[in-house]
């Protein structure tokens, strides 16, 4: 078979790990989409309650198709397209459904906001919503720790951001094993956002950073890369 008109897919195990969060995406939709039907199928008679959980189900059908094309399309070895943004319009695409364990504050270091990073904002968003739900629920599993912070700073080079818990800690050996503490967890929060770090020709790397338990940096360079360049 000629090669001629053929297409470079992304690295092998990019793909598989963007593919799987496209799956664990799907089984979220349908499990939110199941709960808002149920709610409003019991109040048919509360004609804004019924609107709301509607519009909620329709809402995230969206949100949930256009990552997934995204996710998918990556996989199979599009580029990212990214472009400057700020980190706070970034964590808004993708922290805007993260539920905050009580008694545990999830803060923005001060200036990490209007950091500009280059990327495709829906993906780099979930890859930092992953990361900080990892860390509220080590927090809230274990009972150690208070906040969730995220930082920032860019160079010449590109745009680092900071993931950094007071929780339980994270081992090297277990953080990127595909395992999970959690009930029902899946394991894939790190895999999937380390595999969008690379998309972008970045990195994510558990790091030192005191005072904190744990500090994942993610770092994202200028530019828009091939998946596995």
């Amino acid at each position: 078979m000629s090669s001629e008109g053929l297409r470079k897919g992304a690295d092998p195990w990019v793909a598989g790990a963007l593919a799987a969060a496209a799956l664990h995406d799907l089984s979220n939709l349908l499990a939110v989409a199941r709960t808002s039907a149920h709610l409003a199928s019991s109040s048919l008679e509360d004609h804004a309650f019924v609107a709301r959980h509607l519009e909620k189900i329709a809402r995230k059908l969206d949100e949930a198709e256009a990552l997934a094309r995204r996710l998918l399309a990556v996989a199979r070895g599009e580029r990212v397209v990214a472009r400057e943004v700020t980190l706070e319009e970034v964590l808004a695409a993708g922290a805007r459904d993260l539920s905050v364990p009580s008694g545990v504050t999830l803060e923005l270091a001060a200036g990490a906001g209007a950091t500009c990073v280059a990327c495709e904002v829906f993906l780099l968003g979930r890859a930092i919503a992953d990361l900080v739900d990892n860390a509220f629920a080590a927090i809230r599993d274990s009972g150690v720790g208070r906040v969730v912070v995220v930082d920032a700073s860019a160079t010449e080079a590109g745009t680092t951001i900071w993931i950094c818990d007071d929780g339980p800690g994270l081992s090297p050996e277990v953080a990127f094993a595909n395992v999970t503490s959690k009930p029902g967890g899946s394991g894939l929060g790190l895999l999937v956002a380390r595999a969008i770090a690379q998309a972008h020709g970045g990195t994510l790397q558990l790091k030192r950073r005191a005072p904190y338990a744990t500090a994942l940096e993610l770092f994202v360079p200028k530019g828009s890369f091939a998946p596995g360049d």
